[in-house]
Parts: structure tokens; sequence; C-alpha cells
């Protein structure tokens, strides 16, 4: 066999490099790379802020006791009192008032007490009412208004608006004032109470 001359060898050598280049150029890029490079990471966005509520309330119908079968719906009532001090010995007299323009209504009434240590002296509280000296704030069973009391009796004035439906409660609840003045001295803000419901409507304050 005869030798290839230099000349002949370079020129086989240079096609040879010129067929691998070719070769490479059609090649992936990720055959080209080593080693490959790291992927990129894309940032999750945000958790959206809340919106904070700027809107109103709208009432729906009152859903309370008062739509129970059993119960009369104009069975509400509203306690307006006031926890009294002790009384002093003597002659006494006290006059209760709830005015409600909302609903139309005004009411007064005065009575004569006198503070006596042989009166008999309740275990629990007396209240002293539109209708006299009571020992019970409910509206049944009222009894006999008492025309004396101990002196170391404790007293609540009293009114209670009867009578009412739920929506009425509230109303009354927010809208009517009652006072209670004993003897001549300064009247008294009487505090309205929590609405509530009773099975029997009672008639009258």
């Amino acid at each position: 066999m005869k030798p290839q001359s230099p000349k002949t060898f370079a020129s086989v050598l240079f096609t040879a490099i010129l067929l691998y280049a070719c070769t490479f150029e059609d090649a992936p890029l990720a055959t080209k790379l080593a080693p490959t490079a790291a992927p990129t990471l894309t940032p999750q966005e945000p958790a959206a802020t809340p919106t904070p509520y700027s809107g109103t309330q709208t009432l729906g119908p009152f859903t309370g006791l008062v739509d129970a079968p059993q119960m009369d719906p104009r069975n509400w009532v509203v306690p307006f009192q006031y926890v009294l001090p002790l009384w002093s010995f003597g002659s006494h007299s006290y006059k209760l008032e709830l005015r409600c323009p909302a609903v139309g209504l005004a009411v007064s009434e005065t009575h004569n007490f006198t503070v006596d240590e042989h009166a008999q002296l309740s275990p629990g509280p007396l209240y002293m009412r539109l209708n006299g000296i009571l020992a019970t704030p409910l509206e049944l069973g009222l009894g006999s208004p008492l025309d004396a009391i101990h002196p170391t009796q404790q007293t609540i004035a009293l009114v209670n608006r009867t009578n009412l439906t739920g929506r009425e409660a509230l109303l009354v609840a927010d809208s009517c004032q009652g006072s209670f003045t004993p003897d001549e001295g300064p009247p008294l803000s009487l505090v309205p109470g929590e609405p509530y419901p009773v099975y029997a409507a009672p008639d009258g304050q």
C-alpha cells in the first residue's frame, strides 16, 4: 500500500473536521451545553388583600319568640327602672312618668306611702309602680298595693310598657323616656331594660 502524502492527509483531515462541525450545528441546544443550565423559577403572585367591609347592614323581619305559634304576637314588655336608696322614716310620695312620643304615649301617676319600722320586711325588693308599691315586677298576680314599707326595704322604681309587638318593643326601648321623682326632689331617669316576651299579654301598665 502506497503511503499518503502529507498534503493528501491534511486535505482528508480538513474534510472530516468540516463534516463534524456541520453535524454539531444541527444538534439540539441541550446536547451542546454541559452542564445543563439551572431552570429559572417564576415567583408566585402575592395573595390579594381582602377589602374591608364598608357597607351597612339591613335588618330583616323580626324573627324572635314573637313568631312562635303558641305565643300572642303582642306579648312583649319593655321595663324602665331605677334601683332606689333606702327611705327615711316618715311620710313620702313618688311620681312616675313615661313619655313615648314615637308611639303617642304619656302616662303619669303619683302615690303616697309611709316608712315604718312596724311594716313587714319583704325578702325581695318591692317595686314602686304606676299602680302603687307591689311585690312583683310582672303584670300577673299583682296583689294589693302597699301603703307602708320597712326602713331597710330595698325598692325599685319600675314602669312596664306592655302589649307590644317585637318591633314596637325595640322602638319603645330606644325612644321612650321615664322618670321617678321622690317626694319633692329632682326627677331620676329610669333606665330601659331588655325587651322580653310573656305568654299572656297583660292589660294596662
